[in-house]
């Protein structure tokens, strides 16, 4: 049996519009990008903020949302706070991630899921750390939006006590750009 390969993506920020550093068609070249991932990967699991403003314009969402429906069941995500309207998942809804959930191209979880046999846990960025399930068993992954020890924001960060608590091997947190 071939074992599959799951990709790791933080803080993709899809925008319509360039940032002013990029001089190439950032939508595209995002878009590219995640297609090598996507052909090179049995699954890709992103660990938020895919979309750098939560609400696009129908022009925008039919592009990303053709992208992502040729890759069907393929893409696993967990919302970022620039996915979703003020850490507000009841808005998911009014947003483009929301909105390729909702249409089924796109995996969203806000709780534990499975993929191939391994244990995913999210935890976002507005979730307390006390909350997150410690892995007992020592087999599954965190997924998380939040920073790696900041000091800047505490609220906001796992710092190493919380994932020695936790007891997990394997840990992606995105949010900080690292």
């Amino acid at each position: 049996m071939k074992e599959k390969k799951i990709a790791i993506v933080n803080d993709v920020h899809i925008s319509e519009r360039n940032p002013r550093c990029r001089c190439d068609n950032y939508l595209e070249t995002a878009l590219n990008k995640l297609e090598y991932i996507a052909q090179n990967n049995d699954y890709v699991v992103m660990t938020g903020d895919l979309f750098h403003i939560h609400s696009n314009s129908t022009l925008f969402f039919n592009r990303v949302y053709q992208f992502f429906k040729k890759y069907k069941g393929k893409f696993h995500a967990i919302p970022g706070n620039h996915d979703v309207f003020h850490r507000n998942l009841d808005a998911l809804d009014k947003t483009t991630l929301g909105s390729l959930y909702y249409t089924d191209v796109l995996e969203l979880h806000t709780t534990s899921w499975e993929l191939e046999g391994i244990g995913f846990v999210p935890v976002m960025i507005n979730t307390n750390p006390d909350l997150v399930p410690v892995d007992d068993m020592n087999n599954k992954v965190l997924i998380g939006h939040k920073f790696y020890e900041n000091t800047f924001d505490p609220n906001e960060s796992l710092f190493e006590s919380d994932i020695r608590r936790l007891n997990y091997n394997m840990v992606f947190l995105g949010h900080d750009h690292k």
